[in-house]
């Protein structure tokens, strides 16, 4: 089983998120390589994640703004700097994406998706650094997912796990009512949800109710 600092940060297995996806998206999020399209019919940019990811991610974005990619191009390249425990360019690549044209002409769902990607990178920077403006920034950017798609179902996972791991419920013993609610509501549309259970779960073993965790 996952450690509570795994799921915390949402580091927990993809394979049973990617069969909910077509077969194209899964083989995108899945490849060692990251394909960009781009505007010239036929043409396209192949890049191995692993061993030619540039350094600065800056590079990357200018590439992807010009070329007028969509959301997935780009949730792609933060997941590859993020994969490589780079989070400082996994988050730039997504400021990045939110500022392009394409994103902001958008729908909100989109917009909300990569506020949303934002916030967990936040959480996982903290997780790593124990940076309390990580969190700050990560409950600005849940917030205005949040506005935006109030029905997604990882905003609101992502909304009760910063709850869960705020140094003020960390510091303190709480009832998680708040908490215990926010899965709850989450379960009954998603029951298979498994951040949603390992979740229940953690506010068990914080209540020290070992037998129901």
């Amino acid at each position: 089983m996952p450690s509570t600092e795994e799921m915390s940060t949402g580091n927990l297995s993809a394979e049973y998120y990617l069969q909910t996806l077509d077969k194209r998206t899964q083989e995108a999020y899945t490849s060692k390589n990251i394909t960009i399209p781009l505007k010239d019919e036929g043409e396209e940019v192949v890049i191995d994640a692993i061993n030619d990811l540039p350094e600065d991610s800056s590079e990357l974005c200018t590439l992807l703004q010009n070329e007028d990619c969509d959301k997935e191009y780009w949730l792609i390249v933060a997941k590859a700097y993020a994969n490589q425990g780079k989070i400082q360019e996994a988050a730039n690549v997504i400021r990045s994406a939110l500022s392009a044209p394409v994103i902001l002409d958008s729908t909100s769902d989109v917009q909300s998706m990569l506020h949303g990607f934002l916030a967990w990178l936040y959480l996982t920077k903290d997780s790593k650094e124990k940076d309390s403006l990580s969190v700050d920034l990560a409950l600005t950017e849940k917030n205005t997912a949040i506005s935006l798609d109030p029905s997604s179902e990882s905003n609101l996972l992502i909304d009760a796990v910063l709850a869960l791991t705020s140094k003020k419920q960390r510091d303190r013993k709480q009832n998680y009512e708040k908490e215990t609610r926010i899965f709850d509501n989450l379960l009954k549309r998603f029951p298979t949800n498994c951040f949603a259970l390992l979740g229940k779960a953690k506010i068990y073993f914080y209540r020290e109710n070992y037998l129901s965790a």
